[in-house]
C-alpha cells in the first residue's frame, strides 16, 4: 500500500485593489460583443421584413460596418432572429435630399431588442440592435 503526500500551494500574494480592478473590467466586456466601433452617422433606415411588412424609416441611434442600432415604436413585432432587408439613406438637412448609402438591400438580423418605457412626453419603444450578413463599407 502506498502513501501519496500532498503539499500544500505556493502561497502567492495579490494586491486586492489591482484584482477587483481586473474583475470588474472583464465584467465590463462581457455585454460588449460588437466587432466594429460604432459611430452617429445621420442616417435612416426602413426595415423591410422579409415577408413584405415595412418598419418606416427612422433615424439610426449609431451604425457600424456590421450593424445598426434603431429605435421603433412598440407593436411592429420585431423579435430576436427576425430577418430583415435594411435600406439605408443619408440623411440631410432640412430641405435636402436623401441619398442612398451602398445601394439598397443590406440584409440583417435581429440580434439584440430592449424596450424602453415611456418618459414624459413620449411612447414606448423598442431598441433594435441588428446584424449585416455582411460588412458593409461605410
Amino acid at each position: 500500500m502506498s502513501r501519496t503526500i500532498v503539499s500544500p500551494a505556493p502561497t502567492v500574494e495579490v494586491e486586492v485593489t489591482s484584482e477587483l480592478a481586473a474583475r470588474e473590467r472583464a465584467l465590463d466586456n462581457i455585454g460588449e460583443r460588437r466587432r466594429w466601433p460604432r459611430d452617429q452617422h445621420s442616417v435612416w433606415a426602413t426595415l423591410r421584413a422579409l415577408g413584405g411588412d415595412e418598419v418606416p424609416a427612422r433615424t439610426a441611434d449609431n451604425v457600424s460596418e456590421g450593424g445598426l442600432r434603431v429605435t421603433i415604436p412598440i407593436g411592429f413585432g420585431v423579435a430576436v432572429g427576425q430577418r430583415f432587408e435594411v435600406l439605408l439613406q443619408q440623411r440631410q438637412e432640412p430641405g435636402g435630399e436623401s441619398r442612398d448609402v451602398l445601394g439598397e438591400g443590406h440584409y440583417a438580423t435581429v440580434v439584440r431588442t430592449e424596450i424602453m418605457l415611456a418618459e414624459e412626453g413620449e411612447s414606448d419603444r423598442v431598441g433594435v440592435g441588428l446584424h449585416f450578413d455582411t460588412a458593409i463599407a461605410l
